[in-house]
C-alpha cells in the first residue's frame, strides 16, 4: 500500500485506460471535438472522409447495442463482437460503452451538418449535393450513396456492415443499409422500392444493386449486395473527369460559340431557342401532369441536328449548351458502336451528360 497520492495516481491511471478501451474508433483521425464548424468545405475529399467517420460511429454503436439486446450465446450477436474486447463483458460496462459511442456519433453529426449549413450558405455546391438534386433523392437515398462510397475508401467497411445483418455477407447489403437506418418493419417495406430495378439509385446508375440478372424473391432482396461504380465514387471526392470506360471516345468541352456566331437560317434559330428557353416551362408543366414518376431519366431535350458537313452542327450545339450554361460532352459514335462493348459504353455516356 503506497502512499495517498501514489494511490491516486494508480487509480487515475486505471481509469484512463478504461476510457481508453471505451472510446470508438475514429477515422482517419476525425474527431467531434476538432471538426471546425465555422468554415466550408474546403474539398468534397474533406466532406466525404468526415461522413465516413460518422457512418464508422454509428456502425460501432449499433454493434455495442446489438450485443447488449442479445443473449451471452446469441450467435447472431457475436458478429459485432470484434468491435469489442472480448465477447462476454459485463452489462455496465456495455452500457458504458453505448453511451460514450452514442454521444461520439451525436457529435459528429451535428458537427458535420452545422458545416454543411455554412458551406451551402455560400452558394457552393458539393458534389454530393449535387447528385441528390440533379436525381431528386431524399435523405435515405443520400445516405445510402454514402454508404456504398464507403468500402470504396476502406475495406473494413466491409466488416463493420456485416456486423449490421442478421446473416452475415460480405460488404454492403439492403439488409444493412435497413439496420444503419433504423428502420421500423413498415419503413422496411416501404424502402424496398428505392433500391429496386425502378429505384432513382439504380434507374441513373449511380450504384449497382447486383441482381445476378433476374429480380430477387422478396426474401434475397435482403441479401442483395450494393456497390457503387468508380466513376460515381471519383465524382463524389470532386474529380469531374470524364471515366477510364470513355476516355478515348469521348471528350467534355466548354462551349466554344453563342448563338450570335450561329449561321443558320432565321427560322430554325428561333425554333432552338424557343426549345432551350422554355424548357423550364416544360418541366414545371410535367411535372404538373405527374409524369415525372414514370420519366426519372427524360428530363433533358432532344434535339437532332442533321445536314453535310460545315452547315453548324456542332457550333449550334456549342451554342445551345452555352445559353444554359453546361458544357459539351462531344462523343466518336463511330468508335463507340465498333466496340464489342458499345451497349455498355452507351449507358456510359448516357450517365456521364
Amino acid at each position: 500500500v503506497g502512499s495517498r497520492g501514489e494511490n491516486r495516481r494508480r487509480l487515475d491511471r486505471r481509469h484512463v485506460r478504461r476510457e481508453k478501451r471505451c472510446q470508438p474508433v475514429r477515422y482517419s483521425g476525425v474527431d467531434s471535438g476538432t471538426l471546425p464548424i465555422a468554415e466550408p468545405w474546403q474539398s468534397d475529399l474533406g466532406y466525404i472522409e468526415a461522413e465516413l467517420g460518422w457512418i464508422e460511429a454509428r456502425c460501432l454503436r449499433i454493434a455495442f447495442e446489438r450485443k447488449r439486446d442479445a443473449g451471452p450465446d446469441d450467435r447472431d450477436a457475436r458478429r459485432g463482437a470484434f468491435l469489442l474486447d472480448d465477447e462476454r463483458v459485463a452489462p455496465e460496462k456495455l452500457a458504458g460503452r453505448i453511451d460514450v459511442a452514442r454521444a461520439y456519433e451525436d457529435a459528429l453529426r451535428v458537427a458535420i451538418d452545422a458545416r454543411l449549413a455554412v458551406h451551402r450558405a455560400t452558394g457552393s455546391e458539393l458534389a454530393l449535393d449535387r447528385l441528390v438534386r440533379l436525381h431528386a433523392l431524399d435523405a435515405f437515398e443520400r445516405n445510402v450513396l454514402l454508404l456504398a462510397a464507403a468500402p470504396c475508401a476502406a475495406r473494413r467497411f466491409e466488416r463493420l456492415f456485416a456486423g449490421l445483418e442478421t446473416e452475415r455477407h460480405p460488404g454492403l447489403t439492403i439488409d444493412a443499409i435497413f439496420s444503419f437506418a433504423g428502420l421500423s418493419f413498415a419503413e422496411r417495406i416501404e424502402r424496398r422500392a428505392c433500391l429496386g430495378p425502378r429505384g432513382r439509385l439504380v434507374v441513373n446508375d449511380l450504384v449497382d444493386v447486383r441482381f445476378a440478372g433476374r429480380i430477387p424473391a422478396a426474401r434475397e432482396l435482403l441479401g442483395t449486395e450494393v456497390e457503387m461504380t468508380g466513376r460515381v465514387f471519383s465524382y463524389l471526392l470532386g474529380n469531374p473527369a470524364i471515366g477510364d470506360e470513355l476516355a478515348d471516345r469521348a471528350r467534355v468541352e466548354e462551349p466554344r460559340a453563342t448563338f450570335d456566331r450561329v449561321v443558320i437560317p432565321a427560322a430554325d434559330k428561333r425554333k432552338i431557342l424557343a426549345v432551350v428557353e422554355r424548357h423550364d416551362r416544360f418541366l414545371a408543366a410535367r411535372a404538373a401532369w405527374g409524369l415525372d414518376a414514370g420519366a426519372a431519366r427524360s428530363r433533358g431535350t432532344l434535339l437532332l441536328f442533321h445536314g453535310p458537313s460545315g452547315t453548324g452542327k456542332t457550333i449550334a450545339a456549342h451554342a445551345v449548351a452555352a445559353a444554359l450554361g453546361k458544357r459539351v460532352l462531344s462523343v466518336d459514335l463511330g468508335s463507340l458502336l465498333a466496340s464489342e462493348e458499345g451497349g455498355e459504353l452507351i449507358a456510359a455516356v448516357l450517365r456521364e451528360a
